[in-house]
């Protein structure tokens, strides 16, 4: 079992609770602290936090200015795999799949890293603000993107090249 929690502090009046300071692993038969990774103060907010293929991935960003975190952690151990910091951003979305995790970023852009090290695989920027994103267990794999102005759009999951653009208004 796998909590994030701040065990340092608590915020009273904060609707999300406590800043995110520290992912923990418990036994699950007996409670028991099996191991703990520390992740930065100050980002209140889990957009995804989910076990996939022997990592836990996470995605969290602050309440009070935009700041996003992406990072891995093994299960194993909880030693951090990678991590990546986006100032200014906010994270609207992310998505693990098979060994990559997808994001969409405020800035208008759907960003897919290489779960494994972070590394950057591509970066597909929209002309409009994002909304959502969803993966398509199609061949291949696709991202679907909704905006704010009411647009569908389907990108290549390996590529981020656009397939295809519809207007939903």
């Amino acid at each position: 079992m796998y909590a994030l929690t701040d065990v340092a502090k608590t915020a009273p009046g904060n609707a999300y609770g406590g800043d995110v300071t520290l992912l923990l692993a418990l036994d699950e038969k007996n409670g028991q602290l099996l191991w703990q990774c520390p992740v930065n103060e100050g980002l209140s907010l889990a957009i995804l936090a989910q076990e996939h293929n022997g990592m836990f991935y996470l995605a969290l960003e602050r309440q009070d200015q935009l700041q996003a975190q992406l990072m891995a952690v093994s299960i194993s151990d909880g030693q951090p795999l990678w991590q990546q910091r986006y100032l200014g951003q906010g994270l609207i979305s992310a998505q693990p799949n098979g060994t990559m995790l997808y994001a969409a970023v405020n800035d208008n852009a759907v960003l897919a890293l290489d779960g494994t090290t972070g590394q950057l695989r591509w970066r597909t920027r929209f002309d409009d603000n994002i909304r959502d994103m969803a993966l398509a267990q199609t061949n291949p794999l696709q991202l679907y993107v909704t905006t704010s102005s009411g647009q569908l759009a389907a990108l290549d999951s390996s590529s981020g090249r656009l397939h295809w653009l519809l207007s939903l208004a």
